[in-house]
């Protein structure tokens, strides 16, 4: 049995998933032409797309930091793209997707590897709990 990880942990695997929902949820809403479906799948996306912030904010963040992991500018982001999910609808979701997609690649860069670097066992209690609380926000959310 080798004792090698996998390039990519599970946890990211948990949170890359969420992101590719995310921007497929951006697609199918701005794909549709119905006002009211559209309204209504406007509020699962901001649903999901709280929860998803939720889930980096009260899981991973907090799990970087404790290795000295600056998460400010995260952070900083989720506060911003926080104030734009208030404003969708009288904005618009293109501002919106713009600040979430910029938010998601500044995790790529920065925060993503930052957990690539914890230890084996931390890696794997990481990513029981991200979909862990990812599934109970699910049921919560109803998205």
């Amino acid at each position: 049995m080798s004792s090698e990880r996998p390039e990519r942990p599970l946890a990211l695997a948990v949170l890359e998933e969420e992101l590719r929902s995310l921007a497929s949820d951006f697609d199918r809403v701005a794909a549709l032409t119905d006002t009211g479906e559209r309204a209504a799948r406007t509020v699962d996306l901001l649903r999901a797309l709280d929860r998803y912030l939720r889930l980096e904010a009260e899981v991973l963040l907090p799990v970087l930091e404790r290795t000295g992991f600056d998460a400010g500018p995260v952070r900083r982001s989720h506060a911003e793209v926080r104030a734009m999910i208030g404003q969708a609808e009288f904005r618009g979701l293109a501002q919106l997707r713009a600040a979430f997609e910029a938010h998601a690649q500044s995790q790529r860069e920065r925060a993503f590897p930052a957990a690539c670097r914890l230890p084996g066992a931390e890696q794997e209690a990481l990513a029981y709990e991200l979909d862990e609380v990812r599934n109970r926000m699910r049921g919560a959310y109803g998205v």
